[in-house]
C-alpha cells in the first residue's frame, strides 16, 4: 500500500512538474510576447531531455513562426500594403487567438481597406404649397444601395436607383406643418426637412436645379437630366441660343447639342423660369482641335549618355518657325538653345541605376519630346557588392571553327569545319550557361567537303553541348571562361551508317568586345544508338575543337 502511495504520489509531482516548465513560456505565448516565448522555451529545451525537450522543440518552433509572420505582416502595414498586412495577422490570430495586437491590427487593416460612405442631396429642406405637390431629389453615395425612413404619413414616397420622388397631399387644416425624415447608406445617415403651409396661406415660388452648367465636346451629344424642384405647377425655358435645343420633361430637362466645326470654343446660356423665379443654366462647347501648321523634327528623339558626364550632346532642330523654345528639362542636366540646334550638358550620375528622363522642345503650335537617358555608374559602390556580375550581356551569337574527329581507332582522324548558332546566358558571379546548335563535315582532306568529291571519306555532324560555364568579368570589353558538361551528337557517314555519341565537354576562351575565342575537346561517354556497350570506350571517340564566335 505504500508503495502504491509513493508512486502516485511521484507521477503527480513529475506531471505537475512538467507542466511548470513550460508556465513561463505559454504565458508570454499567450500574451502575444513571442520574443519572451521564444527564449523561455529555448531555456527548457536547453536545460531538458525526452519527451520534455520534445515538446520544448515544438512550442519553440511556433513561437519562431508567430516571430516570423508577425515581422511580415508589420512590415506589409508599415508599407500600406493592407491586403497582405491582413492576411499574415490572420495567420497569427488562427494560431493565438488570444493575440489582442494582431487582432488590433487586423481591424485597421480593414478600416484602411474599406472606404468611407459617402451620402448627399440635391435638397435637404423641402417647402411644398398647401395644395402638396412633389419633389424630385437626387441622391449621391458611394455605397451600392440607400434606405428611406420616418416618411411623414402625409407625404408618399417613389424611391428609384440615384433619385427619389417626394410627393404631398393636400393640407386641409390653416396651420403650418413640418416633420422630417431619414436617409440611410452605409453608416451615414441625412435628415430631410419638410414643411407645408396652411390652407389659404399663400406661398413663395421657390425655384432650383441640380446643376448650372453643362459642358460639350466638339462633337456636341446630349446631358445629363438637368432636375427642376419647384413648388410651381409648370416651368417655361427661354433665351436658347441656335446651336443647342433643350427638351422639357416632367421635372427635368436634357440639354442636345450640334457638332462645333470652328476652332473657337463657344458658350452661351438660356433661363429656366417658375413663377416670379428664374435661373440662368450656362452652356460650353469645345472648338474642333486644329490640325498644326508649324513644323518640327529633331535629329534624335532618344538620347544615351555615358555615366561619366561633364560631355555634351548636339541635337540638330528642323524647323519652319523662327524661333523655339525647351521645356521641363531634369535638373541633373541643361539645354543651351542654338541656332538650329541644341547642346546638352550634364552631370555625373554616381548611383549604380540608371536615370532617365524627358524635355520638349516646342515651336508654335507643334512640340516634340525628346527622352534622355543615362547609364549606371560601374564604380558605384552598390554596384561593386555583386562579385564578378556580368558586365555586359551580349548572350547568342553564331559562331565556326575548325574541328579534329577520332572515331574507330586513334589512327582515323579527320579534318572538319564547323558553323553554328551559340547561346551563353550569363548569370550572377560569373556563372552562366555554355550551349548551341553547331553543324560540322569531316574528311581526310578539307577540299572534299567543300567540292562535294565522294572520293575522301565524308562523315557529318549535328551537336548540341550543355556545358556550365564560369567567366572572369574584368570589363564589359573583355573577360575569360572556362566551362565542361555533356553533349549529345548525330554522325552519320556517307554510307549513311550513323551513330548517337553522347560526350562529356570540356574547354575554355577568352572575349574581347564582341568577338570570342574558344578551345573545347569531348571526350566519348557511350552512343546511346548501340546501348549494349553504352559506357565502354571500344571507340575512343575525340573531338579537338577551335572556333570564333561574333556575339550580340
Amino acid at each position: 500500500m505504500r508503495l502504491v502511495l509513493l508512486l502516485t504520489l511521484t507521477f503527480y509531482t513529475f506531471t505537475a512538474f512538467s507542466q511548470n516548465i513550460f508556465q513561463g513560456g505559454d504565458q508570454c505565448f499567450e500574451s502575444g510576447d513571442y520574443f519572451c516565448a521564444q527564449t523561455k522555451y529555448k531555456a527548457v529545451m536547453d536545460a531538458s531531455a525526452g519527451k520534455d525537450k520534445k515538446i520544448a522543440e515544438i512550442r519553440l518552433s511556433r513561437a519562431k513562426w508567430c516571430i516570423e509572420h508577425l515581422l511580415i505582416a508589420n512590415q506589409a502595414f508599415n508599407k500600406k500594403s493592407f491586403i497582405r498586412a491582413k492576411e499574415e495577422y490572420q495567420k497569427i490570430i488562427e494560431e493565438n487567438p488570444n493575440d489582442s495586437y494582431a487582432a488590433s491590427q487586423l481591424d485597421k487593416c480593414n478600416a484602411a481597406l474599406k472606404p468611407p460612405i459617402t451620402l448627399s442631396v440635391s435638397k435637404e429642406n423641402l417647402s411644398f404649397p398647401s395644395l402638396g405637390g412633389k419633389e424630385i431629389i437626387t441622391v449621391k453615395t458611394n455605397a451600392l444601395s440607400y434606405s428611406i425612413y420616418n416618411i411623414p404619413p402625409w407625404c408618399t414616397l417613389q424611391k428609384f436607383q440615384g433619385y427619389f420622388i417626394l410627393e404631398c397631399n393636400e393640407n386641409s387644416s390653416t396651420e403650418n406643418r413640418t416633420d422630417t425624415f431619414i436617409l440611410v447608406s452605409g453608416d451615414k445617415t441625412l435628415k430631410i426637412n419638410i414643411s407645408q403651409l396652411g390652407k389659404f396661406q399663400k406661398s413663395k415660388t421657390y425655384l432650383s436645379t441640380n446643376k448650372d452648367f453643362v459642358s460639350f465636346s466638339a462633337n456636341g451629344g446630349k446631358s445629363d437630366q438637368i432636375i427642376i424642384n419647384s413648388n410651381a405647377s409648370t416651368y417655361s425655358i427661354s433665351n436658347i441660343p441656335s446651336w443647342f435645343s433643350v427638351q422639357e420633361y416632367d421635372g427635368y430637362i436634357i440639354v442636345s447639342c450640334s457638332s462645333n466645326s470652328t476652332p473657337k470654343t463657344r458658350s452661351d446660356w438660356f433661363h429656366v423660369t417658375a413663377g416670379d423665379k428664374e435661373i440662368k443654366i450656362n452652356v460650353s462647347q469645345y472648338g474642333a482641335v486644329r490640325k498644326s501648321t508649324t513644323k518640327l523634327g529633331v535629329s534624335s528623339e532618344n538620347v544615351i549618355l555615358p555615366a561619366s558626364g561633364g560631355l555634351r550632346k548636339k541635337i540638330e532642330i528642323y524647323s519652319n518657325s523662327a524661333t523655339y523654345t525647351t521645356l521641363l528639362v531634369p535638373k541633373w542636366c541643361s539645354v543651351k538653345e542654338r541656332v538650329g540646334y541644341i547642346v546638352i550638358s550634364f552631370s555625373r550620375n554616381n548611383d549604380s541605376n540608371p536615370r532617365s528622363g524627358s524635355f520638349k522642345v516646342s515651336a508654335g503650335d507643334n512640340e516634340v519630346t525628346i527622352f534622355i537617358k543615362q547609364e549606371a555608374n560601374p564604380k558605384s559602390p552598390s554596384k561593386s557588392r555583386c562579385f564578378n556580375c556580368p558586365k555586359t550581356q551580349d548572350n547568342w551569337g553564331l559562331t565556326a571553327g575548325y574541328s579534329q574527329l577520332s572515331l574507330d581507332s586513334p589512327s582515323t582522324q579527320l579534318d572538319g569545319i564547323q558553323l553554328g548558332f551559340r547561346l551563353e546566358p550569363m548569370f550572377k558571379y560569373g556563372f552562366g550557361l555554355n550551349t548551341g546548335i553547331i553543324v560540322g563535315g569531316y574528311s581526310n582532306d578539307l577540299l572534299s567537303i567543300v567540292k562535294r568529291e565522294v572520293k575522301y571519306l565524308e562523315v557529318y555532324s549535328l551537336s548540341i553541348p550543355l556545358n556550365l560555364e564560369y567567366r572572369l568579368n574584368f570589363s564589359k570589353w573583355f573577360n575569360i571562361f572556362t566551362y565542361g558538361g555533356v553533349g549529345f551528337n548525330y554522325i552519320v557517314n556517307s554510307s549513311n551508317e550513323y551513330s548517337l555519341p553522347g560526350t562529356m565537354n570540356f574547354g575554355g576562351g577568352f572575349r574581347i568586345n564582341h568577338v570570342q575565342f574558344n578551345v573545347g575537346k569531348s571526350k566519348l561517354i557511350g552512343d546511346f544508338g548501340d546501348m549494349k556497350n553504352f559506357g565502354k570506350e571500344n571507340r575512343p571517340f575525340q573531338n579537338l575543337s577551335v572556333s570564333m564566335s561574333y556575339m550580340f
